[in-house]
């Protein structure tokens, strides 16, 4: 009885939730996905000597004009810069963010624990979907630079100072963009909860000592 009225609160907390973090994310998804991928083409780019001349937003496509950072000199002798232009779906990454606070918010109500603990288990969740997504962005990132390695010799001569293995890249960045957002939250939900259920049996087993 005390396992099904724990389920019940915890759907309606879910539903409730999801019901609120699902109109909060409409309102700010745009802001948040352009600020976390553009921090992550930064990194990426900043690793390959690359350098962001121009970003734009189309929906739920970003578009990426990047330039060499170093000069490249042409059969001339005249300085030559290249721009390549990238996009990919930025929502194929973080569409899941609802889900996810929403799962965490049901949870750490539903579950035992105390304050300080639950605002701990909050601020390692929230810090494990950013860095989730900033990871699956870097590679993805990386994985459509290699790819345009074959666009033009001067793309390919510059890019081909760095070790770039091309297949595991775009495989990596496949498989982190095809299940990474559709499982993560359930990773971060289950996280929480084994942290919950650690809580819980500690405080049972302080509340069974004998107190003088």
């Amino acid at each position: 009885m005390k396992n099904s009225k724990t389920a019940l609160k915890f759907f309606a907390l879910f539903i409730i939730a999801y019901a609120l973090f699902l109109s909060i994310w409409l309102l700010i998804k745009d802001p948040y996905n352009r600020a976390v991928t553009e921090l992550s083409f930064a990194l990426s780019t900043w690793k390959y000597d690359l350098h962001v001349k121009e970003s734009s937003m189309h929906g739920r496509e970003m578009t990426f004009s990047v330039s060499n950072t170093t000069p490249m000199m042409g059969l001339k002798g005249i300085m030559k810069p290249f721009i390549i232009d990238i996009s990919f779906d930025i929502e194929s990454v973080t569409f899941n963010i609802p889900m996810t606070l929403s799962l965490l918010t049901a949870l750490i109500i539903t579950f035992g624990g105390s304050f300080r603990e639950k605002m701990r288990l909050v601020a390692i969740g929230m810090g494990a979907l950013f860095a989730l997504h900033v990871i699956t962005l870097i590679v993805i990132s990386i994985s459509l630079f290699a790819g345009t390695k074959g666009s033009s010799p001067m793309v390919h001569f510059y890019l081909n100072r760095f070790w770039m293995p091309l297949d595991l890249l775009e495989t990596l960045g496949m498989i982190l963009n095809a299940y990474a957002a559709r499982f993560e939250p359930f990773l971060i939900a289950i996280l929480v909860w084994w942290q919950l259920q650690t809580y819980e049996i500690a405080e049972k087993k302080e509340e069974q000592l004998p107190h003088f």
